[in-house]
């Protein structure tokens, strides 16, 4: 009986989930999610004050998972603009980050490289 349970716990979770993508909403992680549509970031049932290139760093992370993305190509794709030098706006952009979403653990900084977002 208790497997049966968790069996129909566990097809409720995933229906839940595959809904919430097609309405724009987005897990990062348990906890934490993306609302494509009003372009802003919950943690649990808060919504978390960010910018729109925090946003779309968070976006473009999730939609290249397990893909490592380099200073130069998060720059280019967040800023806009040609990359020159800009490593250092992106560590400042994603320190920010880290510090507004105390609980995200699903970015990882690959050393001298860029950063890759990990699926948990």
């Amino acid at each position: 009986m208790d497997e049966c349970i968790r069996t129909l716990r566990g097809l409720l979770s995933e229906l839940t989930e595959d809904a919430d993508q097609k309405k724009g909403i987005l897990m990062l992680q348990p906890g934490l999610w993306l609302d494509e549509k009003r372009h802003s970031v919950w943690e649990e049932d808060q919504e978390i004050s960010v910018t729109r290139r925090e946003y779309d760093v968070l976006y473009m992370q999730f939609r290249h998972k397990d893909c490592v993305l380099s200073y130069e190509q998060i720059y280019t794709n967040v800023w806009k603009e040609e990359y020159c030098e800009g490593r250092n706006s992106v560590i400042c952009l994603m320190s920010r980050l880290r510090k507004k979403l105390k609980r995200v653990t699903c970015i990882r900084s690959i050393r001298k490289i860029g950063y890759m977002y990990q699926a948990s």
